[in-house]
């Protein structure tokens, strides 16, 4: 610890080299009220000057004066404004006469003697201070003056001791006198007289009678208890005051009516603000036993160039509430003040405090609680830099609540919260002057000058206000800079006042120039783009405008040449620079202007044309002369007639009665007559349309109209019905017109053909020689087909158009031809040797048989003759060729369910095979047509079987099978099931309706019994084949229908 001292000493000697310490304690700064500010004469009006002298250096404060919500509500002492309370600023005191003092320089913020203003004299001219003694502090807050201890010094601050103003801050609430007792009263505002409530901590605000007591809190200061016995909140500055403790209750829990914190007074502006601690709420009372509200912390105030702290202690505390209460409630404990540090460096570590206050304990019985008192929030710490943070110690915890001391507890009241710090502040110290006003320097103008008076003022407080007077001949009289024009001499005076409203006045005078007498000269006319020699006289400098046709605008007579009457306005500027004026007028004349009938014009060969000019724009009357005069009937006339007989171009010269003259000239050519052809004669059928071909012309017109599409365009179409004869009138480009015509004729069209239909044969009915005849059907042509009549392929409306020797077209009506189609086929069928079988024959897919009106088909069927015998006797035909019978037969159009035609009646016989195909040939319909198609049946005989070679007939039918278990019909696979009643060579063959082999699945050894195999039928192609399975000894067959 003596190193460290010794360091301390020798970093401190080596900064005050030469300086003779001043030691100081106790109370060193002196106090007034200020009663009244005059900010323009600088003087404070103050209750005493004693202790105050000419020169010396000190800080005017407001305490108060800040506005608060006074609603009874929770918002009461809620901060709306701070206004003035809080400012604060450093002076320098110029002179004292009897209660004023007068100040060298200029208020820099506003200040509100109603807000409790004081004046806190420095200790003058220290240049070191040593802090050692008695510690440095201030006289306690009361009410007007006090609770601040200030201190400068040049060089440096030594804090050998200590610097104390804890509890100099405004003062705690005053406890109520009466014994009335309620319960559960929530106002947070009430008189003290009237007992509801402990009074209202002191803070930057004075409440008014009616709110001295109850809960509210009035900005930093902390409230009141609320009856029945509530303990009063804590004060509050850098952080909120604590809420004090509940009202007595004997069984439940009272209402929570404690004090309300005192509110944390955070001011952000341009200027700093510091402020004292806010005083703590009494406790309500009724026996006598409470205890008030205590002090908050007061403010110090320290400039310097370097602060020596030692670990040495700047309190500015609020103060505890040390005395219990009994059967009342006790009081909060006072909010910390503020410690404002402007210095530039701290050479070793200083304990700085500014804690809460803790609130009162209630020493009570510990069946029967009363409100303690609520903790006071934190202090601020004001710093220039935030690097002199790292040389604080700092304390700023809120002060603790009060308890009940049988129990510890606190009975609802809360601990303040703490306070903070501020970076960067500044103490605030003018030097401002008063304002002075100022002008421009007098000055002379021209009449009609303009003159700029203003100058910008300076001292006082800005912004200011600028009031001129006289305001004749200003544009604005509340301009800082205004503009003069006055008509006569004049003196303008300004009025400046500051935001303080603090006025000063400055002259300046104007005067007015003596003009001289010009003239530009008498008016003068010419005509256009003749020139004219203006004639000024003055002296000085001259100056035409405008510039437009003069050949020197800066001489007294100029060459003008304008190009429409023009008023030049002459300016002659003096030796004193003053302007004066005068006008002329040159008129100028227009030149007459010459408007011709036409412009450069043609005429066809052999005509004449009249063609007048006419004069305007100039002044009448006007006359004429043409030229050249061949061609011409009379060359002094407006309008002559022109028969030239070539191309000829003709001027013409106007003379109005000013003597202006104007020219102009048209040219009239000569046009050949257009060669016009309207094209060949041309034959055309009746309802035809020719298109005619007419040429030799630009414009076109036909007529007669009848028959044509156009009568204005050359090659319009025509459509006369009856033979025609056109003509056409043609221009060329120049108008010229000719005419020329064409024939065209008409040939009647021939009769329509008349067509009748029989079965399929459509025949055509014409008297007349044909060119060539054209068949469509349902309107398509059908081509290749130009004979008389047609045999219908298909059914639809079929019609003809025939062209006549003269190339004319007859087209008939069309007629409806109805055409069917169908397919005839055969069940497949098996049957026994001996047996009678019904095949059916059947009509499938028949489409428009019935239109038809077909009666009738004729067909053969041709089929193995050894298996099959045809019965019945209606045969047209009935035959065997090469073991094939061939039966012939007409059978009625008459179907039947599933399209069935009829039914062939035949016998079976054993044969040469087990089965045979029944073909479909040479079949027709009568009586209409219907396209028709054939589909192959097949007949297999049952119970034949081998035997040595020799093909045997089973009687029973029972013998080797097979059977198809799926599909069928089938187009990939096939399950076959066999029962053979041998064991051997089994063989299984696969045969088209052809006869021949396709496969052989299947030729091995097998045992007699039941067998399955899988046939892959994907590879056949669509139609019947026959499945032939032979054993040793038998032979079976089975039809097999491929489809896909």
């Amino acid at each position: 610890m003596k190193i460290l001292f010794s360091l301390i000493a020798l970093v401190f000697s080596a900064i005050v080299v030469n300086a003779q310490p001043t030691v100081i304690s106790g109370v060193v700064n002196s106090y007034t009220k200020v009663t009244s500010i005059n900010y323009c004469t600088k003087t404070l009006g103050v209750t005493s000057t004693a202790g105050f002298s000419a020169g010396d250096k000190a800080i005017i404060i407001q305490m108060k004066g800040a506005e608060i919500d006074t609603a009874n509500s929770s918002n009461f002492g809620s901060i709306s404004g701070f206004n003035e309370a809080g400012n604060f600023e450093f002076v320098t005191i110029e002179s004292i006469t009897a209660n004023n003092i007068r100040l060298k320089y200029l208020l820099g913020q506003n200040y509100n003697p109603n807000g409790a203003v004081q004046l806190v004299r420095l200790p003058k001219d220290i240049t070191t201070a040593w802090v050692q003694g008695d510690p440095l502090t201030a006289p306690a807050w009361d009410g007007s003056t006090g609770g601040v201890l200030a201190l400068e010094a040049q060089g440096a601050i030594d804090i050998r001791g200590s610097i104390d103003v804890s509890g100099k801050g405004f003062r705690g609430g005053d406890l109520n006198t009466g014994s009335i007792i309620q319960y559960n009263l929530p106002d947070y505002k009430s008189a003290i007289t009237a007992n509801r409530g402990g009074g209202k901590g002191e803070s930057i605000i004075d409440v008014d009678s009616f709110s001295t007591a109850s809960r509210g809190a009035p900005a930093n200061g902390g409230g009141g208890g609320n009856q029945h016995n509530a303990g009063g909140g804590g004060g509050a500055n850098g952080g909120n005051g604590g809420m004090g403790g509940r009202e007595y209750y004997t069984s439940s829990p009272g209402l929570l009516n404690g004090g309300v914190g005192g509110h944390k007074l955070d001011f952000i502006g341009l200027n700093p603000k510091i402020f004292m601690g806010g005083g703590g709420g009494a406790g309500h009372q009724n026996d006598g036993v409470g205890t008030k509200g205590v002090a908050g912390g007061g403010i110090v105030i320290l400039k310097t160039g370097v602060l020596v702290g030692r670990g040495n202690i700047i309190a500015a505390n609020g103060n505890s509430q040390t005395i219990n209460a009994q059967n009342d409630g006790a009081g909060g404990g006072g909010g910390g003040g503020t410690v404002f540090l402007h210095v530039d460096r701290i050479t070793s570590p200083v304990r700085v405090e500014a804690y809460g206050g803790k609130g009162g304990n209630s020493n009570n019985s510990v069946t029967q609680g009363h409100g303690t008192g609520g903790g006071g929030g934190g202090g601020w710490i004001t710093v220039s830099s935030g690097q002199l943070l790292d040389s604080i110690i700092p304390t700023l915890n809120g002060g603790n609540a009060g308890i009940i001391l049988n129990t510890t507890n606190t009975f609802a009241a809360e601990a303040g919260q703490a306070g903070g710090t501020k970076i960067g502040w500044t103490i605030p110290e003018s030097n401002l002057n008063p304002v002075i006003a100022q002008v421009a320097k007098d000055t002379v103008i021209c009449p009609g000058g303009v003159a700029s008076i203003g100058k910008r003022a300076i001292g006082g407080r800005q912004p200011y206000s600028y009031s001129w007077s006289p305001s004749l001949g200003l544009d604005n009289s509340s301009a800082e800079f205004p503009n003069a024009s006055p008509l006569v001499s004049t003196p303008y005076t300004v009025t400046v006042t500051d935001s303080t409203g603090c006025k000063n006045q400055a002259q300046v005078y104007v005067r007015i120039h003596e003009k001289q007498i010009v003239s530009a000269g008498t008016d003068t006319a010419v005509c256009l783009g003749a020139s004219v020699q203006l004639q000024a006289n003055g002296r000085g400098i001259f100056q035409w405008t405008p510039l437009i046709g003069l050949n020197n605008s800066t001489i007294a007579n100029p060459i003008a040449t304008p190009t429409a009457t023009t008023d030049y306005h002459l300016i002659v500027i003096d030796s004193n620079g003053c302007m004066s004026e005068d006008s002329m007028t040159v008129i100028v004349y227009p030149l007459p202007i010459v408007s011709i009938s036409t412009i450069d014009t043609s005429i066809c060969d052999g005509e004449s044309i009249v063609i007048s000019a006419s004069g305007n724009s100039g002044a009448t009357p006007y006359s004429y002369v043409w030229s050249p005069s061949t061609g011409v009937s009379d060359v002094r006339a407006q309008s002559p007639v022109f028969s030239p007989k070539a191309t000829t171009s003709y001027s013409v010269t106007v003379i109005d009665a000013n003597g202006c003259i104007a020219n102009s000239s048209v040219t009239i050519h000569i046009s050949p007559l257009p060669n016009v052809d309207a094209g060949a004669s041309t034959n055309i059928c009746y309802g035809d349309t020719t298109q005619l071909s007419g040429t030799g012309g630009i414009s076109f017109s036909w007529s007669p109209s009848l028959g044509l599409s156009s009568t204005t365009i050359a090659n319009p179409l025509a459509f006369p019905t009856q033979t025609m004869m056109y003509y056409l009138t043609s221009k060329n480009s120049n108008g010229c017109v000719s005419t020329d015509s064409v024939l065209v004729t008409v040939y009647p069209l021939p009769q329509i053909p008349v067509l009748t239909i029989a079965s399929d044969t459509i025949t055509s009915t014409v008297a007349y020689p044909v060119k060539q005849y054209m068949w469509s059907l349902d309107g398509v042509l059908i081509p290749f087909q130009n004979q008389k009549n047609l045999i219908a392929k298909q059914s639809g409306k079929y019609s003809l158009t025939v062209i006549d020797m003269n190339g004319c077209l007859s087209a008939s009506l069309p007629i409806d031809v109805t055409l069917g189609s169908g397919t005839l086929a055969l069940d497949d069928m098996c049957a026994y040797p001996g047996e009678i079988v019904h095949i059916p024959i059947r009509l499938l897919d028949a489409l428009s048989v019935t239109e038809t009106n077909a009666t009738d088909i004729e067909m053969t069927l041709r089929f193995n003759s050894t298996i099959l015998l045809p019965l019945g006797q209606d045969f047209l035909d009935n035959r065997v060729e090469n073991g094939e019978r061939i039966v012939r037969f007409r059978t009625p159009i008459v179907l039947g369910g599933n399209g069935l035609l009829r039914t062939m009646k035949f016998g079976v016989a054993l044969g040469n095979d087990t089965a045979t195909t029944i073909r479909i040939t040479d079949y027709s319909s009568i009586g209409g047509r219907i396209y028709l198609s054939a589909d192959t049946g097949v007949f297999c005989v049952l119970g034949i079987c081998r035997e040595g070679g020799a093909r045997l007939y089973s009687s029973n039918g029972s013998s080797t099978s097979f059977i198809f278990n799926n599909p069928l019909p089938s187009e990939k696979t096939i399950t076959l099931t066999m029962k053979t009643w041998e064991t051997g060579i089994t063989k299984l063959t696969i045969i088209n309706i052809l006869g021949q082999t396709i496969s052989i699945p299947l030729n091995e050894f097998l045992i007699k019994g039941e067998h399955s195999i899988e046939l892959d039928v994907s590879k056949l192609n669509i139609g019947t084949y026959l499945l032939i399975l032979q054993t040793p000894n038998e032979y079976v067959a089975r039809v097999l229908h491929i489809q896909k």
